[in-house]
This record gives C-alpha cells, sequence and structure tokens, in this order.
C-alpha cells in the first residue's frame, strides 16, 4: 500500500472512497505522484475497452412499418436516426394537443357529445364560439355536415 501525502488538506476521492492525508491506499486504486508520499504514481491504470458498436446497449430499434407510415403522412423524412423521427412524432403529437386544447378554450361545448342538429343550433346561438367548436369537430368526429356547412 501506498500512503497519501502528510500535508494534504481536505479529501481526495479515488474509485469513489474519499481519503485524507497520510490514509494508506490499497495497491489496486490509482493514485498520481503528485498525491503520494514518495512522489511516485501508483496502482495499475484502468484498462480502456472499446465497445463493440453492434453490442451497445441502447442502441436504437429501427422504425417500425407504422412508424414509417406515420412519419410519411405528416411529411416527416424517414431516412435519418429512428430516435430523431420518433422525437418528431411525439412532438407533432403534441403540437395537435396543443393546438386543440388552445382552441378548445374557446368553448365549453363539446360536440362528440352533441348530434349534428345540436351543435348547429349551438354555433347559431353562440357565434364567438364557431371556431373552437370546429376546431374540436375536426378533432373528433369530423363530420363532413357539419365542416362542409362552415368551411365552405
Amino acid at each position: 500500500m501506498v500512503k497519501l501525502r502528510d500535508d494534504l488538506v481536505g479529501v481526495v476521492y479515488l474509485n469513489g472512497r474519499a481519503y485524507s492525508a497520510g490514509d494508506e491506499v490499497p495497491d489496486d486504486v490509482r493514485v498520481g505522484a503528485h498525491l503520494t508520499e514518495d512522489g511516485q504514481e501508483h496502482g495499475a491504470p484502468a484498462a480502456l475497452t472499446v465497445p463493440d458498436p453492434d453490442a451497445v446497449a441502447g442502441a436504437p430499434e429501427p422504425l417500425t412499418a407504422e412508424e414509417s407510415a406515420h412519419a410519411e403522412k405528416v411529411g416527416l423524412p424517414t431516412d435519418i436516426a429512428p430516435e430523431r423521427v420518433r422525437g418528431a412524432l411525439v412532438g407533432y403529437e403534441q403540437g395537435i394537443a396543443d393546438t386543440l386544447a388552445f382552441a378548445a378554450r374557446g368553448t365549453a361545448f363539446d360536440p362528440s357529445d352533441a348530434n349534428v342538429e345540436q351543435v348547429q343550433q349551438h354555433i347559431a346561438e353562440n357565434p364567438s364560439e364557431t371556431a373552437a367548436v370546429l376546431a374540436l369537430e375536426a378533432a373528433g368526429k369530423a363530420r363532413r355536415t357539419i365542416l362542409d356547412e362552415y368551411l365552405r
């Protein structure tokens, strides 16, 4: 075992363990010459290993057919890293959800709980809520009879 210098102040962390001035350091712990009593480096250097790129844990799985189809549908490239495509899809879906949540703030009326006549009546009685109701309708049942009437 090697001893640390007696004039050290505080602690030194070696291999995750704290050592103070004068402490003995086990032979399997590497310690630099600037810290030792005899001014020599001690301990075996850590073995350097280069991971096999095919065996790296957490390597991204290729896109599934469903993910590829969804990406192409919304206009995302599929020839980039799969984790980027997946992240973009999540962002796209979150953007839609945020847009709908923002649009829905304009009304407490949920058109998916009403028939076509009730939706039309609500819009007629509350014209300031038209955009919000139509946004919710488009995201929900998307009935052409309602959307075509107001969006043409």
